[in-house]
């Protein structure tokens, strides 16, 4: 398969087996080295797991039923979708496809961004992306907030009420947080979590675009593989072009919500949360552990309960090990 970055991976074509309650007819070889560490061969009985509870994958291959038939197992040197070569360095385990016009490349980046996890943009999965780039109405995901409804009535199996659903999720994308723009863009190496560091560390699209190497390296959960990914992303005049039409379109550049918490003599803790709850949890959860510190009597004045559904975090007590200056929120203590 062909991922949004470009990523190639083999993957096993099986006879259907029942893994984990479910059929699996394809399984993740993950890259070359691995099928040469373990001497996968095409034909051979493997086992089969499910990584993570979720994605198929080959463990090892049952090397005492082979009959001899088995052959080895060649990477190929050329793209399976659009024939442009791949490379592979030296440093990594993976090949990549260089073709920024890879339909794979296109479509997979466009799910990814309208997935969930980032944009959330209800209504536009693959079979909608896929008809949308053959009828050439988008060539990337920032086109998607250029589209009429005319347009997408002329789709297979789009009516007026679907198409006005898909505009209006489109219009209510606009207003997601910056960590989560930052996710969908798809950067190679910048996972959730990591994006959500580099929003709170550069509060605005443009701070993040003209983030040094030198700035984005020292960051925790960064390092100096997702800096220069990160850096590599931005210097390039297309995905510019691309994030200028974003912002024409007044798509989510904006910073994360923060929270702003007053600590009364009462030990009541005020708070604001907007659409963007779990990310205020997470500062919450900061805010939590200082407050406890400050509680004079020693008692927990959140319950399990009022933790799960206010704050929707673990039911936890944050007491240790999180100091004040990691809060990116104004903390006011008043009589």
């Amino acid at each position: 398969t062909v991922g949004r970055t470009g990523q190639i991976t083999p993957n096993a074509i099986l006879e259907p087996v029942i893994v984990s309650g479910s059929t699996v007819r394809r399984a993740t070889l993950h890259n070359e080295d691995n099928i040469k560490d373990k001497d996968i061969r095409i034909g051979d009985i493997v086992s089969i797991y499910k990584a993570g509870d979720v994605i198929p994958a080959v463990g090892e291959p049952l090397k005492e039923r082979r009959t001899g038939e088995e052959s080895i197992f060649y990477m190929n040197n050329k793209c399976p979708i659009c024939g442009e070569d791949l490379i592979r360095k030296e440093e990594e385990a993976d090949y990549f496809c260089l073709n920024n016009a890879c339909p794979a490349r296109k479509i997979n980046g466009i799910i990814h961004y309208a997935s969930r996890d980032a944009m959330n943009i209800e209504g536009l999965g693959p079979a909608v992306i896929t008809q949308l780039l053959d009828a050439g109405l988008i060539q990337n995901a920032a086109d998607l907030y250029y589209l009429q409804k005319e347009q997408l009535l002329t789709l297979e199996r789009m009516g007026e009420k679907s198409a006005d659903n898909l505009l209006n999720s489109l219009q209510t994308s606009k207003q997601r947080s910056l960590a989560q723009v930052v996710y969908a863009l798809g950067i190679r190496l910048v996972g959730q979590n990591v994006a959500k560091v580099l929003a709170r560390k550069f509060p605005t699209m443009d701070a993040l675009r003209s983030a040094s190497y030198d700035e984005l390296v020292v960051i925790d959960e960064v390092g100096p593989k997702i800096a220069e990914s990160v850096v590599s992303y931005f210097a390039q005049e297309r995905h510019s072009a691309f994030l200028q039409k974003l912002a024409d379109a007044e798509a989510a550049m904006k910073g994360d919500p923060i929270a702003t918490l007053t600590v009364t003599t009462r030990r009541t803790v005020m708070y604001k949360l907007d659409e963007n709850g779990k990310t205020m949890a997470e500062h919450l959860r900061f805010a939590l552990s200082w407050w406890h510190t400050c509680n004079a009597s020693g008692t927990d004045m959140f319950g399990g309960d009022t933790m799960d559904k206010t704050f929707g975090c673990d039911g936890n007590i944050y007491r240790t090990g999180k100091m004040l200056e990691k809060l990116p929120s104004q903390i006011v203590e008043t009589e």
